[in-house]
């Protein structure tokens, strides 16, 4: 069928109803409901569209005026006589979805950018979710890392000062136990004091200038 204007939209539990006007006498007013031989069972009068003979009814819930539904059953407030035509529409009523089923959403229904920070599981992501090359130096705080998570074989230029480390400098007191392996040089600025307690054992070589 053609349309002037967009086509209805083909949504909704929309069912038209069987036609009743075989038992339209002038005196019954009540008739049992039913679409395709399934009974019929609206929850309020105002899901149905009613039509007698080319006159809409009003759907009136107290019975005083159209139709009202009772169960399966309508009720018009005056009998349809032997002559009038019926036709009707059960327009169905919201769908409940209750509890969606485990795995039933895909990325294909979520809509783009819908998921926010406070949708998401605290320590639900983690470095298997990060692209490699994502994290850039702007994203890491100031003074975040740490000498314990850097890899020892990073060779690291020291303490220093000025720029471009124009002068290296190293502590004038030292208070831990060292040990120089015997593959090992060693080079300090002086003077250097070892302070009590502590040792520097020399199985290398230790030059202090």
């Amino acid at each position: 069928m053609a349309y002037i204007g967009n086509s209805p939209a083909n949504v909704g539990n929309y069912q038209l109803l069987d036609d009743i006007s075989g038992s339209f006498n002038g005196s019954q007013t009540s008739f049992a409901l039913a679409s395709g031989g399934a009974a019929m069972t609206p929850a309020k009068s105002s899901q149905l569209l009613i039509n007698i003979s080319g006159v809409m009814q009003q759907p009136d819930d107290s019975g005083t005026n159209g139709f009202l539904v009772n169960a399966t059953n309508i009720v018009f407030s005056s009998a349809p006589l032997a002559a009038d035509t019926f036709w009707g529409v059960y327009l169905g009523q919201s769908v409940d979805v209750g509890t969606v089923s485990n795995d039933t959403i895909a990325t294909a229904q979520i809509r783009d950018a819908q998921v926010t920070v406070a949708k998401m599981a605290v320590n639900s992501i983690d470095s298997d979710q990060y692209v490699d090359g994502s994290i850039d130096t702007a994203h890491v705080a100031d003074g975040a890392i740490t000498a314990a998570k850097i890899d020892s074989a990073v060779e690291l230029g020291g303490p220093s000062l000025g720029t471009s480390s124009v002068i290296r400098t190293n502590a004038q007191t030292i208070s831990e136990n060292i040990t120089i392996p015997s593959t090992s040089n060693g080079m300090s600025a002086g003077p250097i004091t070892i302070a009590d307690t502590y040792t520097v054992l020399v199985n290398g070589y230790w030059t202090i200038i």
